[in-house]
């Protein structure tokens, strides 16, 4: 399953104040707004609003520019994504008209990683590519270093860990030439993630650990939060649920007092499939739907896709497969939106179960197909990729090897195979039906 991953927003106030009483008072109002996005992000939206109206009052576009991006940060952090890609758009028009080379290039990302938020990741990396372009022209390090995380995460949800790995360590390395520690640690946070989506646990959490200590002595919960619940569903799959409980009840604990949704939502769903291992079905249950309605509130359809997912596995185990396919279909559509290559392999592998399981052969042998048709760039991963995944991988493309051969032999042979080979399948599927009558 996928950890959460950050989406860095760069916050900027208006640097240009002038003795005018009214850029001193913008300044004013956004720099209490920033100190109020930890404790109440509303109030934040609010006065930079008011810090808009100035600025229009007095035609200062450039201002203008600068509020209208705020308030689509702000937004952001309230998970209005909607909202702010209409007024982060706005914002890029007035930078545009100023010819604003590194006010474009802050909304470009920013919006690259407001349609991340969304599902829409070939969009995402669209405006990531933009603003890499232009910060590569701007010579701005701390800008190349924060888009090259934000692509990081566009190769990791498509299954790409080699060149997410790449990109995240090329982040840090320019955090680290900067002296920006905080980049850099975030990039740790990013790198522990692959490590645990590849199983490797105890190593995931050795970067996790090394992120929550710089993240826990600067006083930065919001990205405590994220290092807890990552901690927690780590030690949760290497059954240690006693720890896996500590960290994920205070990612809750922390979020909450942050009113940081969207790492609620991720906690709450990690928080559920531990009840879940444990037995506790029905507390379960009660945080999963949690995770699930604020999802819609905020529109969130990437953590959507993984609470849906766990929902259609909960009922798989109950035994009650056509409901669980329910979940994993909306699930599944969703992974195809977000590109999200490995859950698009794990939901359609077990909706074909499922299906086979109801003896529907049919649709099972579909999604069957889709789930051996997701192409993985694993073989290239060498740092991660042990010697056994690797003999698998060759094994993989001998077959695919010999498939070709086969074409040349020609398209009937090709024909009499698959059907033999789906027969079989389908037979397991039938026997396996049959053990469970019994």
């Amino acid at each position: 399953m996928r950890k959460t991953i950050i989406s860095i927003f760069t916050f900027v106030c208006i640097a240009n104040a002038s003795a005018q009483d009214h850029n001193i008072l913008i300044d004013s109002l956004i720099s209490i707004a920033i100190e109020f996005q930890e404790t109440n992000i509303e109030y934040s939206i609010k006065l930079a609003k008011h810090a808009y109206k100035i600025s229009e009052k007095n035609n200062d576009t450039k201002g203008m520019a600068d509020n209208l991006f705020n308030i689509g940060l702000f937004m952001n952090y309230a998970s209005k994504f909607d909202s702010a890609v209409v007024v982060l758009k706005k914002s890029f028009s007035l930078y545009k008209s100023l010819n604003d080379s590194s006010g474009i290039s802050d909304v470009y990302i920013n919006l690259g990683a407001t349609y991340f938020q969304l599902g829409k990741t070939s969009l995402a990396e669209k405006y990531y590519q933009d603003a890499l372009e232009y910060y590569i022209l701007l010579k701005d390090t701390t800008g190349i270093a924060l888009t090259l995380n934000n692509l990081g995460e566009i190769a990791q949800t498509r299954g790409n860990y080699s060149k997410a790995l790449e990109l995240y360590s090329m982040s840090a390395n320019f955090e680290k030439q900067i002296g920006n520690y905080f980049g850099e640690a975030q990039s740790w946070i990013n790198i522990g993630t692959i490590y645990s989506e590849k199983g490797y646990f105890t190593e995931s959490n050795k970067y996790f650990f090394k992120a929550l200590e710089y993240f826990s002595n600067t006083n930065d919960t919001r990205n405590s939060s994220i290092i807890l619940a990552n901690i927690g569903d780590n030690f949760r799959i290497l059954r240690n649920f006693d720890e896996a409980e500590r960290f994920i009840a205070k990612a809750i604990q922390t979020s909450e007092k942050n009113n940081d949704i969207n790492e609620l939502i991720n906690a709450h769903i990690y928080f559920s499939k531990l009840l879940f291992d444990k037995k506790n079905i029905d507390s379960a249950e009660h945080h999963l739907f949690k995770a699930l309605s604020l999802c819609v509130e905020t529109n969130n359809n990437r953590f959507a896709c993984d609470a849906l997912m766990h929902r259609g596995n909960m009922l798989t185990e109950e035994g009650k497969y056509e409901e669980a396919n329910e979940y994993l279909i909306n699930a599944y559509e969703f992974a195809l939106e977000l590109q999200y290559n490995e859950a698009i392999k794990t939901i359609s592998t077990q909706i074909s179960n499922n299906f086979a399981a109801l003896n529907k052969y049919e649709e099972a042998l579909k999604y069957y197909k889709v789930a051996t048709s997701i192409s993985t760039y694993e073989q290239e991963n060498a740092p991660i990729i042990t010697k056994k995944e690797q003999l698998a991988n060759d094994k993989n493309n001998n077959f695919i090897y010999s498939i070709i051969i086969g074409l040349a032999i020609g398209i009937f042979l090709i024909l009499i195979l698959s059907n033999l080979f789906f027969y079989k399948k389908m037979k397991h599927y039938k026997n396996l039906l049959e053990n469970k009558k019994d």
